[in-house]
């Protein structure tokens, strides 16, 4: 049914030669020594031979010759095809000249001549994929033969083409030296051409082995089969390697065939289509798949020319269709299809261009002829390309997140550190002053008719614990409502003195002034601040001070205005504190090697630190005792609205 199809459309392109001959005669083709290559386009003729009996003067005297305007396109047919030109030759060549048809995948090619005044017709030499390679009167990627006539005149030349292939072709008539030097630059171009496709492949090959990205193995299979089929269309596999058409027509349609459904994956993989319309987007691949897969069996069976037509029939119809859909998605605004426009535009424009040459529906000429390979090698650099691009994208994507979910495991994790340190701290913080309480007050019970000193004492004791456990609550509390994402911080004027003299009071103990004494500068006692969040920073700084002094020592503060800013200090004698402490005192729950045997929560300072930051402030050490005292410095902004 396909062979028949076929042949239909061979017949169909033949009338329409016939019903629209092109206007005028051939005339002779002049060969001249100043001009290396002439092609024989607008003088040539040609003739179908439906059943391909015919011998050259069978098909000289046979009428129906019409006029070829261009160069042959005569598509898929079971019809030989005779073309026909009259070379005129002013004056004979010693190297003579090339007869040359760049269509490499021809089944049978005879040429033949006849000489001024010579009754009969002689072979100039067969080609063809069914000419063992040996036999070739020249060795090259596609039919040539040498034409060195010895006088001058006007000569006839036949050529007799037939083929399972598309009978698409450009006949010229080279000199030798030219052909040669012709063909020295073709074997350079195939060579920086194919060299390229290699480079590529073994970019991706590392590029797989590294990564095993899906995309990647996708993408090698399918400039595999490209070249491949490249090479084989090329006639260069033929050349190199002597095979005949027997296995290079079949591996040529199932090469053709395998792009379909390797083609449609990679078209949804550069489009992002999953996402999209998963359903839809794997039916589509399996569809081709499939498609890709019955053709190359049918083309590997011998059904050559259904499985070709077929492919190059459902290739237009996919590149039509693939090629709507991302405008719309473009359209649309979807990113991956601006991508896939460049990519694959300049491909399937090259494509369309050769399989309508093919099937003798575009003109044959160099332009045409070479489409599809310039096509092919931009579209296979810029897939490549996008490929690794979007491929490192994906990892460094991925990274990330895996950076982000490793920081909030970490997170989770100190979170989890700190909450079972803080049950195990408040469990032993609280539990020391609720067995004071209740040891004391379990003794005031017992002798309640004691000596007034003791009830005192004991009293006092039961005041310090309660004290204790008041301050522990406020630096719990306090540090919960800094912990918020949000801390509204609400600015009053603030008197400094003030302040401290309240802060004295409430430490636990009435503190005699030679205890605290502050040092005032007058531009700094009062300010503009939130007095509760500075009351909670130098609360815990006086209380740190007061754990580490002794009773007869005494904690100097001290005020005073620096440019925009507040100081102030908090210092006490004390023992130095431990280099490797130093750097973690405003850490939450730690507490250094000077502290150990002493209460305390390990919150005080990192209070103080959230505080000032809260504010727009900074906290940091300034003396770390032993020669000197142990000093804390606050830095606070001096708002507007203060008092001078």
């Amino acid at each position: 049914m396909g062979s028949a199809w076929a042949l239909a459309c061979g017949w169909l392109i033949a009338a329409l030669y016939v019903l629209c001959p092109a206007p005028g005669l051939a005339q002779p083709l002049p060969l001249d020594a100043d001009t290396p290559m002439r092609d024989t386009a607008g003088h040539v003729q040609w003739l179908a031979d439906a059943g391909g009996q015919w011998q050259a003067a069978d098909a000289a005297a046979a009428p129906g010759w019409q006029h070829l305007p261009g160069s042959l396109g005569a598509g898929y047919t079971r019809a030989a095809i005779w073309l026909r030109v009259q070379l005129h030759i002013p004056q004979a060549l010693p190297d003579g000249w090339m007869l040359h048809l760049d269509n490499a995948v021809l089944d049978d090619v005879r040429f033949y001549v006849r000489g001024p005044g010579a009754a009969g017709w002689r072979s100039l030499g067969r080609s063809g994929e069914d000419v063992p390679r040996a036999q070739w009167p020249v060795d090259y990627r596609s039919p040539v033969v040498a034409f060195s006539p010895t006088l001058p005149g006007t000569y006839d030349v036949l050529v007799r083409l037939q083929s399972k292939n598309s009978i698409t072709t450009q006949w010229r008539v080279w000199q030798r030296l030219a052909f040669d030097n012709y063909s020295r630059r073709e074997a350079l171009l195939f060579g920086l051409h194919y060299g390229f496709y290699l480079l590529l492949i073994l970019l991706h090959c590392a590029f797989w082995a590294a990564t095993r990205a899906p995309a990647s193995g996708r993408f090698l299979l399918y400039i595999g089969s490209s070249m491949f089929s490249e090479m084989l269309a090329s006639g260069l596999t033929q050349q190199l390697t002597g095979l005949g058409a027997a296995w290079s027509d079949p591996l040529l349609a199932a090469g053709v065939a395998v792009c379909l459904g390797v083609g449609m994956h990679i078209v949804t993989d550069l489009l992002e289509l999953r996402p999209l319309a998963p359903r839809a987007t794997r039916a589509l691949i399996g569809l081709s798949r499939a498609a890709g897969a019955v053709l190359a069996a049918l083309a590997l069976l011998g059904l050559y020319v259904p499985s070709m037509v077929a492919s190059q029939v459902l290739s237009l119809l996919g590149i039509g269709g693939v090629t709507l859909l991302a405008l719309v998605l473009l359209l649309r605004g979807h990113r991956p299809a601006r991508l896939f426009v460049l990519a694959f535009g300049v491909f399937y424009g090259g494509l369309a261009v050769a399989y309508l040459r093919n099937m003798g529906l575009a003109p044959v000429n160099a332009w045409t002829q070479y489409a599809s390979t310039l096509g092919i090698t931009l579209h296979m650099l810029m897939v490549g390309t996008i490929l690794l691009w979007r491929h490192e994208r994906q990892r460094r994507a991925r990274e990330l997140r895996q950076a982000a979910l490793a920081a909030e495991l970490e997170t989770e994790r100190r979170a989890l550190a700190e909450q079972r340190e803080f049950v195990a701290m408040v469990s032993h913080e609280f539990r020391t002053p609720l067995a004071i309480i209740t040891t004391t007050a379990q003794l005031l019970g017992r002798s309640q008719n004691g000596p007034p000193d003791i009830h005192q004492e004991r009293c006092g004791n039961i005041r310090q614990a309660g004290q204790r456990l008041l301050a522990l609550v406020d630096d719990y509390l306090s540090e919960d409502r800094l912990q918020q994402p949000r801390v509204a911080v609400h600015l009053h004027a603030c008197d400094l003195q003030a302040l401290l003299e309240g802060l004295r009071h409430d430490l636990g103990r009435d503190w005699p002034a030679p205890r605290l004494q502050c040092h005032i500068a007058p531009g700094a006692r009062h300010l503009r601040t939130d007095a509760e969040l500075l009351r909670i920073a130098l609360r815990n700084l006086l209380a740190n001070a007061d754990r580490h002094t002794a009773a007869h020592a005494s904690i100097q503060v001290h005020a005073w205005r620096e440019g925009a800013q507040t100081c102030i200090t908090v210092a006490n004698p004390g023992p130095e504190i431990p280099l490797g402490d130093r750097e973690r005192l405003f850490q939450k729950y730690y507490r250094g090697a000077n502290t150990q045997g002493s209460p305390g929560a390990g919150l005080g300072l990192y209070l103080v630190r959230r505080t000032m930051h809260q504010l727009g402030g900074s906290v940091e050490l300034r003396g770390a005792g032993g020669a000197g005292p142990v000093c804390f410095g606050l830095r606070l902004p001096t708002l507007p609205g203060a008092a001078k």
